[in-house]
């Protein structure tokens, strides 16, 4: 029970419990979910809610307070508290200034201080942090410069966990805080933006944990602007120099000099590469490159040799960085040197072939001569058995190129062989051995070229040792350096008979190379001679020497002797040919056994060798050390020149002077009648020395020679007639002739003569034809009645479709319809034509683009005829025409369009006749022919006539030239008469050929007279047929047999064409019948047109109206469109003759009638509907009573239809008196009527027979005119049953535009075509052809063609010469290039057209250059190369002037004699005798000359002059010595040291000229200037040798400006100039000469304690000498002794006995 008073209780809970639970460190307390069950104490007051108990906790605990609230009734509730402990303020950890992405404590880079970034760690694991506070603050007085706070950003731990750019931490309450604070101040709270540079600062933040514990955390910051100041960086260790090169990979820098006066360097940032590196490489970055390291060194490795630089950049506690350091770069090196080119001077070798190999497979071979220079044989030329024979080296390169001295002292690498050289080589040279020959003691001089592309070379070494295994250790001389000099000389090497070389190169990172040489052999021996005949012979043109095996040889050497040979004017001299070694010679193969044979080939030897002149040839024997001996030869006398190859022409038998005539004079025939002789005439085979003499031979081809004849001798005659022949007609026969001379011979042979019959039976196979043909411009002739319309629109089409379709075209976008077809897509139409095989068609067709697609292609085929192709561009239209050759009678004619929107207009096929039978014109007759081709080269002219069929001249025959067609306008034919033309061949030497004649050809000048025609049309059920039979139309007795009809309706003749003209079949003209099933309209008037072509093509036609036949029961009744002004009333009983009208040109009114209609109403209207109205698509309907009616106040659309339609109710009319009868209803609407009130559109008028492409400008004939149009289109009338909308032609001629003065208008119905004949047209008159078309309301078109000019008349001949106008006509010519010049041709009719010229032997002949067009009409050169033509021969230019009308005329020039080559070139020689080189003559000059021929033209004059070169004439200019061979001159200055030539030139009779020179003498009155003699063979003077066997000398510094060394001679003796000890001794032009000196017991003999001097003497080529001696040397044979041991000096530096205080110091 409860008290009275009440129960303690706050809001009802009676009493409070409370549990106290502690976690220690807070791990577990978050996932805390159980109460627990004891331990509860209860809070005494209820009211005041509040207890306090002991925890004992530490800082990071965790307590979990439980509370259970009671009620009255007892009920409780439990709840918790979370409760953490913090008793340890938060922590802040690098608190600094970010720059970048690096944190600097102490140091702000910029004074600028808001740009400044704050930095600093925050952590709370306990509580977190609540809130930041940072400042920054004066130095000085702590007054604050800005200040703010920093929001908190808490996050769960699933957030913390997901972070990846932000750092995070999580307290023991699960709450999460970020680690690290950025901070970016505001500008706008700055109260001082900027500090002055070295001043400071106070940075301070405070942290305040969620316990309100805090942390507060300040540091001075000091201004620092300025980077470091940059060092410098070494490549090597710590404290080693710096090095630029090493072998090993690992490299080593250092650095140091970098400082930092205000914050100090704070650390380095480098990086390797090839290059230095920039500044803005350097960044604070992630840059994976770049290393950062405190230290002042590194080391790194290299990947791969190459160049390394190290750059380095020092950084400041600002993190600023100073400039970029660059070491000077390292090259880490790991190739070795290598070494080439190594001379070791004074040493020779056997020649001999090496080989190094390229690949697994493939060699290439050297040869090593016997200086060991290298040469490359031609590896193409290589057979497998010379690379065997080849020694297998590691490297050729280390023997020196060949090179070659040129005349100017240049000096060249030329290592190539030539193929021939290559395989002389690989046949008698031996295997390369690497032994080696020298002729020196003691003395070695070798030079090397050495090379380290990627570190230069240190130090060169050389070494000399008895065995090659002492590489190492060089016993004869240790290894010597050079340092960098490429050459090592010593006086002292204690050489023994065979040695070794060892050279050594060094690179900068001691990476080396060494070489092995050897072994070299000493040898002082020279080879014997024993002055066996040394025989010189001319071979061809090779200068052969020849001798015995065993003239040369060295008893101390086994192997082969090596030889030169030289040419000179005496024994032993080389002033023609200097010493060279031996090569092969073709003229040496078989030469002879047992011997050495060598040659020079005497066409590279130029003006260094004279005929008739003598000469020596010297051959040095050489062994392998150099030692030599010479021999000469006798005296050899040279004659190279064989005989001029000169013309061999056949001449007329008949000539009584075959042998004295002029040759010049004499022609040389193509072709003879005879058949038993043959006589010929030869030119131009000379020498100036020796005697030619002659054989002749008769063949049947150019050089067969004997195979009529054998060869005849004719000694030193020039002609000769074979005589007793049996020769055949038609062959052509050669004259073959052989001109010898000592040297040997030369062939020439004709050009041939064809054997011709006078009557040649062969005519049987030519062909004449009338009419120019096929393809002649020009033609008029083509037979008009082989013209077939084959298509004018698509519904009448016989065309059959392949692919695509032909459709009725309506225009989408405005929904016109256009009355043309077209190509609907990408299409192709073929159609079957049956044609004449073998003749000719032309092919026109008219198409047009439409508007709104692109430009189309469009193909045409015919079978196997060429595919044309033609292009319509967009919006436009066009006619092409093209010819074919019909190869079968039925020909399949294709068309294909690349593209849709192609409309075809029409396509027209004409025949072009081969061969005329019948013509219009009675004033022209054109003919052409053909003769057989085996004719052509010995016909020079054609003749035709025309004549009448019996016999009688119309034109007699007239020489029209080598043409093979000709015309002829201004004739009297007469109409109905037969004629045929004559043409013959004529030759210029044979007179003519029998003549061919032409078939007959007849003229019709009138066209047909037409006959009588009936039609008549029988109605049926479904169609009628239609009955059409006519009389033959008559022609002056000729045949018309083709015919032509067409049908239509109109008023009185064809208005409107209901199909195009079509041919009629031969089944029809044989019954003179034409059937056709047919569906007429009664209404309507119908007409039939038949048209006759007579056999010349003029035509006549007939039109009669059709008869209906009707059968039916019952007529039709039908609405008939007329025109409005045409319009009456009409009643029941009224009839209507009048036929129904397709077009109107009245805008403002229909009007119809319909005849035969009995109602009493009609309701009436129209449409533009083709079916029967519904009320909506119907005007507003009107009534009337009568049977027409008209509409009025309208406003019809151009080229829109229009129906009329009537309507009808049932009715019941009286009928006469009868019954009443029943008419029912009716809905009945008129074909329709299209408004039209515009002109039709212009089509094109063309006279010519070029089939509608475009007009002819001229014309020959003068009776006849041939006149067609196309184009003409109404747009508006155009429908698939008509013609373009055209209703009829008509035509007028006049010779002005719009003239009927010559024939005034005529109508020509829908003919397209017409030919005007019997008329009187005048030449130099134009005409023009005046068309004009109406459609079928009446409008019209008028065209108008281009004039044609009636040209009757050829060109007025002028002139022809052959060379320039201004020099006249050239008698001689020297090009193959002919200039033609045309003058004084005119024509003032119709103008030069064009000029046809050729070149040939005889007038009117093209046998050199057949007929091309030239590049200028009048006054003007054409150029023409001549490719078949001899010198020698005479050619004429032929002119065919062609004026527009096609008329020619033919000129000739007069003949020209062509020597295209200049004379041959003589040879001039300084003196009036032996040839003179030099001379002390210093005021006469002579010269002559010879061998100036030139067997074409001849030599018409000699200039001479003289000159300071070869082809000077600064010293005396050219005069003319008419035909003198000689020039003398007695009083001029010559200058001493001056060569001076002789230049003569002679010059032909066709302008050209040679020049030659003797090849100089030179004036010298001076001896020459002796030199420096050094003895030994070292490069410096030699004082002492030890040897008393051999003896040596080499001097320099001889010369002779003027005239030249001769030769050197070298003596010695025991005093200057003396030569006791070896007489004069000939060493040619070496400058260096040794010789062993020992008695016949082999006693040294070189003298002991006496001086011993050399003496050279050096003879210039005027026979002066100068000599000078050497300084002289002495011999010493005994060897040093020390007069006093060496020891060391140990006195310096030091007070202790035998010891020293310097490392790197000895005196000894």
């Amino acid at each position: 029970p409860m008290a009275v008073q009440g129960t303690m209780n706050a809001h009802g809970v009676v009493t409070f419990e409370y549990n106290l639970v502690r976690y220690q460190n807070g791990e577990f307390v978050y996932n805390v979910t159980e109460a627990p069950t004891e331990n509860w104490s209860i809070i005494p007051d209820v009211a005041t809610k509040y207890s306090q108990a002991q925890s004992g906790s530490v800082s990071g605990d965790a307590f979990v307070l439980w509370i259970n609230a009671i009620d009255v009734f007892d009920h409780s509730i439990i709840r918790k508290v979370i409760l953490y402990t913090d008793f340890t303020p938060p922590m802040i950890i690098d608190l600094g200034l970010k720059i970048g992405d690096q944190v600097t404590r102490f140091v702000q880079k910029s004074k600028d201080l808001t740009n400044l970034v704050i930095s600093f760690k925050a952590i709370d694991l306990q509580s977190g942090v609540l809130n930041v506070y940072w400042a920054i603050e004066q130095s000085t007085d702590e007054s604050i410069i800005a200040t703010d706070t920093v929001p908190i950003d808490m996050m769960t731990p699933d957030e913390c966990n997901n972070q990846t750019t932000v750092e995070c931490y999580c307290t023991t309450a699960h709450t999460c805080y970020p680690r690290l604070y950025d901070i970016v101040p505001n500008p706008s709270i700055f109260n001082i933006t900027e500090l002055p540079h070295l001043d400071t600062f106070i940075l301070k933040v405070v942290v305040t944990n969620n316990a309100n514990l805090t942390t507060t955390s300040a540091i001075t910051i000091i201004i620092d602007e300025s980077p470091p100041i940059p060092g410098f960086v070494i490549d090597g260790e710590v404290g080693q120099n710096d090095i630029d090169y090493q072998s090993e990979p690992l490299l080593h820098a250092s650095w140091t000099g970098f400082f930092d006066r205000e914050s100090g360097v704070y650390f380095y940032l480098y990086d390797y590469a090839s290059t230095c590196l920039p500044a803005e490489h350097f960044v604070l970055t992630d840059n994976s490159s770049l290393t950062l390291t405190y230290s002042t060194f590194t080391s790194y490795s290299a990947p791969e040799p190459g160049l390394y630089h190290i750059t380095v950049v020092a950084y400041n506690l600002a993190l600023a960085g100073s400039t970029p350091v660059c070491s000077n770069g390292i090259t880490y090196d790991v190739t070795p040197p290598i070494l080439r080119n190594i001379n070791v001077v004074h040493a020779k070798i056997l020649p001999g072939l090496a080989k190094i190999k390229l690949n697994d497979s493939v060699y290439e071979v050297w040869l090593l001569d016997e200086n060991r220079l290298r040469r490359v044989l031609l590896q193409t030329n290589i057979s497998q058995s010379c690379i065997d024979k080849a020694t297998l080296i590691d490297d050729v390169m280390i023997f020196p190129p060949y090179t070659t001295k040129l005349r100017n002292d240049t000096i060249v690498v030329d290592i190539y062989l030539s193929a021939e050289e290559s395989d002389f080589l690989c046949e008698t040279v031996d295997s390369y051995s690497n032994m080696s020959y020298m002729y020196t003691v003691h003395e070695l001089d070798v030079r090397w070229e050495g090379e380290d592309i990627e570190s230069p070379i240190y130090n060169y070494e050389i070494g000399v040792a008895e065995t090659s295994s002492q590489i190492n250790a060089p016993d004869l001389l240790a290894y010597h350096s050079t340092g960098k000099i490429e050459r090592f000389v010593s006086h002292h090497v204690n050489t023994v008979k065979m040695f070794y070389i060892f050279l050594r190169a060094i690179n900068r990172a001691m990476l080396s190379t060494t070489i092995t040489l050897g072994p070299f052999i000493v040898d002082t021996t020279p080879p014997v001679y024993d002055n066996t005949n040394i025989s010189v012979t001319l071979q061809g043109v090779f200068i052969i020497g020849t001798w015995s095996n065993t003239a040369f040889q060295d008893p101390d050497e086994p192997q082969k002797l090596s030889y030169e040979i030289a040419l000179g004017t005496e024994k032993g001299l080389e002033d023609v040919i200097a010493f060279q070694y031996i090569t092969v010679v073709a003229a040496c193969t078989g030469f002879c056994t047992d011997c050495v044979c060598a040659g020079f080939d005497s066409r590279q030897l130029g003006d260094f060798l004279h005929s008739d002149h003598t000469y020596y040839l010297t051959v040095r024997a050489s062994n392998g050390a150099g030692l030599f001996v010479t021999g000469s030869s006798d005296d050899y006398t040279h004659v190279e020149e064989f005989p001029d190859v000169g013309v061999v022409i056949e001449i007329d038998s008949a000539s009584t002077h075959i042998d004295t005539a002029d040759f010049n004079q004499m022609d040389d025939i193509e072709f003879q009648i005879g058949t038993t002789e043959i006589a010929c005439r030869w030119h131009g085979f000379k020498h100036p020395h020796v005697k030619v003499t002659y054989m002749v031979a008769l063949g049947t081809a150019p050089g067969v020679g004997p195979n009529i004849t054998a060869f005849i001798s004719t000694g030193q005659h020039t002609s000769y007639k074979f005589t007793q022949l049996s020769l055949q007609d038609y062959n052509t026969y050669y004259v073959t002739v052989i001109a010898t001379n000592v040297i040997g011979s030369v062939t020439a042979y004709s050009n041939g003569v064809t054997v011709v019959p006078p009557n040649a039976s062969i005519m049987q196979a030519a062909n004449v034809s009338i009419g120019l043909g096929c393809g002649v411009e020009n033609t008029n002739y083509v037979q008009d009645h082989d013209f077939m319309l084959l298509f004018s629109n698509a519904s009448a089409s016989p065309w059959s479709v392949v692919s695509g379709e032909i459709v009725n075209s309506t225009d989408n976008t405005t929904g016109v319809s256009h009355s043309y077809y077209y190509l609907a897509n990408a299409t192709e139409i073929d159609q079957s034509l049956t044609l004449i095989q073998g003749n000719f068609y032309t092919l026109v067709i008219s198409v047009s683009q439409l508007d709104n697609t692109s430009d189309n292609d469009v193909t045409i085929t015919a079978d196997a005829m060429t595919t044309h192709q033609f292009s319509v561009n967009q919006n436009t239209s066009k006619t092409y025409s093209c010819e074919f050759l019909a190869d079968l009678n039925m020909v399949k004619l294709t068309i294909s369009s690349l593209k849709s929107g192609l409309r075809l207009h029409s396509i027209s096929i004409t025949q072009c006749v081969a061969n005329i039978e019948y013509q219009v014109s009675t004033s022209q007759v054109a003919a052409r022919w053909l003769f057989p081709t085996s004719l052509d080269p010995f016909i020079s002219y054609y003749e035709w006539a025309v004549l009448l069929s019996n016999g009688d001249y119309v034109q007699s025959y007239i020489n029209v030239g080598k043409v093979y067609s000709a015309q002829n306008p201004k004739l009297e034919l007469r109409n109905g008469n037969s004629y045929y033309v004559s043409v013959r061949a004529c030759s210029l030497q044979i007179s003519c050929f029998q003549a061919v004649n032409s078939q007959m050809f007849t003229v019709l000048s009138d066209p047909p007279m037409a006959g009588n025609i009936d039609a008549t049309y029988v109605a049926g059920e479904s169609e009628g047929v239609l009955n059409v039979t006519w009389e033959k139309f008559e022609n002056e007795g000729s045949m018309v047999d083709l015919y032509e009809w067409i049908y239509g309706f109109g008023v009185s003749s064809i208005d409107f064409a209901l199909s195009p003209w079509t041919l009629i079949t031969d089944s029809e003209l044989q019954q003179l019948t034409i059937i056709r099933n047919l569906t007429l309209d009664p209404t309507q008037y119908y007409f039939v047109t038949i048209k006759g072509y007579n056999l010349a093509g003029l035509s006549a036609m007939v039109t009669q109206s059709v008869t209906f036949n009707d059968t039916a029961d019952e007529a039709e009744v039908h609405v008939i469109d007329i025109f409005p002004e045409n319009y009456r009333r009409l009643g029941v009983e009224d009839g209507w003759n009048r036929p129904n009208r397709a077009y109107t040109k009245n805008q403002t009114a229909l009007a119809a009638v319909w005849p035969g209609l009995m109602n009493t109403n009609y309701e009436y209207c129209y449409t533009t509907k083709s079916t029967i109205p519904s009320d909506s698509e119907c005007s507003s309907k009107m009534n009337t009573r009568y049977n027409s009616a008209v509409i009025t106040d309208l406003s019809l659309q151009s080229g829109t239809m229009y129906h009329f339609c009537i309507f009808t109710k049932n009715e019941t009319v009286p009928f006469g008196n009868g019954e009443p009868i029943v008419i029912p209803a009716r809905s009945i609407c008129s074909n329709g009527i299209v408004f039209d009130n515009s002109a039709p559109e212009p089509g094109k008028v063309y006279i010519g027979f070029d089939h509608g492409v475009s007009s002819d400008k001229y014309q020959v004939s003068t009776t006849d005119l041939p006149v067609r149009w196309n184009g003409f289109m109404d747009e508006e009338e155009t429908r698939g049953d008509h013609h373009h909308g055209i209703a009829y032609y008509e035509y007028a001629i006049g010779s002005t535009p719009n003239g009927t003065d010559v024939i005034s208008f005529l109508g020509v119905g829908f003919n397209t075509h017409i030919i005007a004949t019997n008329l009187t047209l005048v030449s130099g008159f134009t005409y023009y052809a005046t068309v004009v078309a109406y459609d079928y309301v009446g409008l019209s078109m008028t065209a108008i063609s281009e004039g044609v000019t009636i040209d009757s008349t050829p060109p007025t001949i002028g002139i022809v010469t052959i060379g320039y106008s201004d020099v006249g006509h050239a008698d001689y010519q020297s090009e193959i290039t002919v200039q033609a010049y045309f003058k004084g041709f005119n024509d003032y009719e119709s103008g030069i057209k064009e000029v046809y010229w050729a070149v040939g032997t005889v007038k009117g002949q093209a046998d050199i250059k057949g007929f091309e067009l030239a590049q200028e009409l009048d006054e003007a050169y054409t150029e023409s190369a001549l490719t078949d033509i001899k010198d020698g021969q005479t050619i004429y230019v032929t002119a065919r002037i062609y004026n527009n009308a096609g008329l020619y005329s033919q000129a000739y020039s007069q003949g020209t004699i062509v020597d295209s080559t200049p004379p041959d070139v003589g040879f001039v020689i300084d003196g009036l005798g032996e040839d003179i080189d030099f001379t002390k003559d210093l005021h006469t000059f002579t010269s002559h000359w010879d061998g100036f021929v030139d067997p074409h033209s001849d030599i018409s004059e000699y200039e001479w002059a003289i000159g300071t070169c070869e082809t000077c004439s600064d010293v005396r200019e050219f005069v003319s010595t008419a035909l003198v061979k000689c020039a003398k001159v007695e009083s001029i200055s010559l200058a001493t040291g001056v060569r001076y030539y002789s230049v003569v030139r002679a010059c032909n009779k066709a302008g050209l000229c040679v020049t030659a020179s003797s090849d100089g003498f030179l004036v010298d009155i001076s001896p020459p200037i002796a030199g420096i003699v050094w003895d030994g063979f070292s490069a410096l003077d030699q004082d002492f040798q030890s040897y008393r066997w051999v003896v040596g000398a080499h001097w320099y510094g001889f010369h002779d400006t003027e005239s030249g060394i001769q030769r050197f001679e070298w003596c010695v003796g025991t005093e200057p100039g003396g030569c006791n000890l070896r007489p004069w001794m000939n060493v040619y032009k070496s400058e260096y000469s040794f010789l062993t000196l020992r008695d016949v017991a082999g006693a040294e003999q070189l003298p002991l304690n006496a001086i011993i001097y050399s003496t050279v003497r050096i003879i210039n080529n005027v026979g002066l000498t100068s000599q000078s001696s050497s300084d002289g040397f002495i011999v010493d044979n005994t060897v040093p002794y020390f007069s006093q041991q060496p020891v060391f000096n140990l006195t310096i530096g030091s007070i202790v006995s035998d010891t020293q205080i310097y490392k790197t110091y000895l005196r000894i």
